[in-house]
């Protein structure tokens, strides 16, 4: 067999010094394209809209200067006729936030229980900026609520309940404190909370074009017929009107009330139509913290309903919290506050098809209860909540104290962060303290989940 014959190496086609060379060229030639910002040139992060209105680590000042002198009168007018007859009206003022000063802009009362239990001073508002001028905004916002932190001398339980929500990655509005001053009269700590509206939609969901409805206070998602003129007097449409708006949402009824969920095709149908996970936490949420002013505790209140138009799916969203904390239970006493049960369902559950029908669908209520579970071992705890407290009483106490309309004496204010105000005996006669309540609430919901594990009802 005849040998290979063996050829020498030949050198490198590149030897190193001419690589050197080309590496060297390259440098420079990239350099040249490179562009170097100075810090001022530095290109920035574009902000959220609301960014800077909502930054709740400072006290905000709010200014309203009505031009008209009984412009309190003019106010409950436009209250009651909004109450009696839908009819919106704004009372024109001249708005200033932290110094910047909006001429024209829409101011009228706002809320149920807060409106109407409230002495006649301290009331709720809502400020629409753009109700003269339609490019009238601040920071990107065209719409404020300024709440009055009725039922609640801490002034703190809906900015917690907003802050868990968020915490949790839900969708929930942003909210920081202001001292508000009327015609240069202080009137007091207010809480500015984020308006469920376009603006909305477009931070959160990058789109606004999907259907928005907000909840009436018999919006029990009950099936009427396959008329569509008989829901609007139970859900209020607050998006432009699509084509296929009413009958979309009339088919979420439908699988609501009618669809077999023991059907695979039914129920993949009804989750791909709604948002359950999104619904069920915030429902949690509202369990934990004796919520009882929404949709799956006491009242139909408190809610809006988003189709989503990237994912065509509803969403559950929730505002409103200031009965968080279990600052209002007309019907329970501090105890009862305190254990109140997990897998509550509320008389009239037949009024109320989506609440039992989640809650009596066995993987749906063990999705529930995992998420309450979820939210006391992260989000609703002393070590989380407690600091939380702290920075918020230090950032409002002074504001609170200087505050001349406040039903709660400064007193009330520093206790109910400990400890319960009021006749604890009594139903709706006294708010539990938030750092004690956390504790108790806590203890009740851990022994409860640890009773059903024993029962099987959840794994």
């Amino acid at each position: 067999m005849k040998k290979r014959p063996s050829f020498p190496m030949k050198k490198p086609v590149f030897p190193v010094k001419i690589l050197l060379i080309c590496l060297f060229l390259s440098a420079i030639f990239l350099s040249a394209f490179t562009v170097v910002f100075t810090p001022e040139q530095e290109p920035q992060k574009k902000e959220i809209p609301g960014s800077k209105l909502f930054n709740d680590l400072v006290m905000h000042e709010v200014r309203i200067h009505f031009n008209v002198p009984a412009y309190w009168d003019s106010l409950k007018k436009f209250k009651e006729e909004l109450d009696s007859n839908a009819l919106t009206s704004f009372l024109p003022a001249d708005l200033t936030i932290d110094g910047t000063k909006l001429a024209q802009v829409g101011i009228r009362f706002k809320g149920e229980s807060s409106y109407e239990v409230q002495d006649d001073f301290k009331k709720s508002f809502k400020v629409k900026l753009n109700a003269y001028s339609k490019t009238t905004s601040y920071d990107g916002i065209k719409k404020i609520n300024l709440n009055n932190s009725y039922a609640d001398p801490t002034c703190m339980r809906e900015k917690l309940y907003y802050d868990i929500l968020r915490d949790m990655h839900c969708y929930a509005p942003r909210s920081a404190y202001a001292r508000l001053y009327i015609n240069n009269e202080y009137y007091g700590l207010y809480l500015m909370a984020e308006t469920v509206d376009k603006e909305f939609l477009k931070n959160n969901f990058k789109d606004s074009t999907g259907d928005l409805f907000n909840g009436k206070p018999k919006a029990y998602f009950f099936w009427e017929d396959d008329d569509s003129l008989l829901y609007p007097k139970y859900y209020s449409l607050k998006s432009k009107k699509q084509h296929r708006t009413w009958s979309d949402f009339m088919h979420l009824i439908d699988l609501i009330n009618n669809g077999n969920f023991l059907r695979d095709s039914i129920r993949k149908n009804f989750e791909n139509t709604f948002d359950i996970n999104q619904c069920l936490k915030v429902w949690a949420l509202n369990n934990v913290l004796v919520n009882v002013d929404s949709y799956n505790m006491y009242y139909i209140h408190n809610f809006y309903i988003y189709k989503n138009s990237k994912t065509q799916r509803y969403l559950w969203l929730p505002y409103d919290g200031n009965y968080a904390f279990a600052a209002y239970t007309e019907d329970l006493t501090l105890s009862g506050t305190e254990k109140f049960k997990l897998l509550y369902l509320p008389d009239n559950r037949e009024k109320r098809p989506l609440l039992s029908r989640l809650l009596k669908d066995s993987e749906y209520r063990q999705r529930y209860i995992l998420f309450a579970e979820d939210i006391i071992q992260h989000y609703f705890t002393p070590e989380i909540l407690n600091p939380r407290i702290n920075r918020i009483e230090k950032l409002i106490k002074s504001a609170v104290y200087e505050d001349p309309m406040k039903k709660f004496s400064n007193d009330d204010f520093y206790n109910n962060l400990f400890n319960a105000v009021g006749d604890t005996a009594k139903a709706g006669k006294f708010q539990p303290g938030l750092k004690s309540f956390i504790v108790k609430r806590r203890e009740y919901l851990q022994a409860q989940i640890a009773e059903l594990r024993k029962l099987k009802i959840v794994k």
